[in-house]
């Protein structure tokens, strides 16, 4: 069998590093300087020149990808990475948003209680002028609280009667 240029680009050959490749791809416009470059580096790695430019080539078009689409990671390690920071910044949201609910139930608490000493202090109020005008005029002073209609249109006062 004749060495023809089709028998020689068909045939596993052996690499610099001893290993041997079953199929050949080509590339062209590649200039001599990457290819000696290229064929230094896979041999200071211990791999054939198309496992280097496997390796090297799938990493860098990743890289780009990502640039590219930003959302889509090309890459499943970086979609765990990625996953990991989201999960990371989820769970750091989550304690701020229960530390802001504690917050809110604590002033509300607060309130709460504000509201109950006012409302304490006026029925104390209201019930010191109630004995005193019973005091003063000698009658039993009877207040009829009203009835939903009169809060809903503001007649707010009790209907006070004397007997």
């Amino acid at each position: 069998m004749t060495d023809t240029k089709e028998n020689i680009r068909n045939t596993p050959r052996k690499t610099s590093v001893g290993k041997s490749t079953n199929s050949t791809w080509t590339v062209r416009g590649v200039g001599q300087e990457t290819k000696n470059a290229v064929a230094k580096a896979a041999e200071l790695a211990n791999l054939t020149q198309g496992e280097w430019l496997n390796r090297h080539c799938l990493r860098a078009a990743h890289d780009q990808l990502k640039q590219k689409y930003t959302t889509l990671p090309a890459n499943p390690e970086d979609t765990n990475k990625l996953l990991v920071k989201f999960m990371e910044r989820f769970e750091e949201s989550e304690k701020k948003r229960v530390a802001e609910q504690q917050e809110i139930s604590i002033k509300i608490q607060r309130l709460e209680r504000k509201s109950e000493k006012k409302n304490a202090q006026k029925a104390k109020k209201k019930a010191e002028l109630k004995r005193q005008v019973e005091k003063e005029t000698g009658t039993k002073v009877i207040e009829e609280k009203r009835g939903f209609f009169a809060k809903m249109f503001g007649w707010n006062e009790p209907i006070i009667q004397t007997t």
